[in-house]
């Protein structure tokens, strides 16, 4: 046993967390397209991986014939 680097795809695939739908409860129309256009980005609460958005399950599930 040991811990999972901070680096690379098992570090991504343990500690890759969705975004928060909350996120978007304080934001304006701009911002609110934004946070629904992002795909990725740093996952700052973990201090390692990624935070993914609904444009990166949608993507992922286009890519591999599943349903949305």
């Amino acid at each position: 046993f040991k811990e999972p680097d901070e680096k690379g795809s098992f570090c991504d695939i343990f500690w890759a967390d969705p975004t928060e739908d909350d996120e978007a409860d304080d934001m304006d129309d701009e911002e609110l397209q934004e946070w629904r256009e992002t795909e990725f980005r740093t996952n700052k609460a973990r201090g390692c991986s990624f935070v993914f958005g609904y444009r990166a399950v949608k993507n992922f599930l286009e890519r591999n014939n599943l349903t949305t």
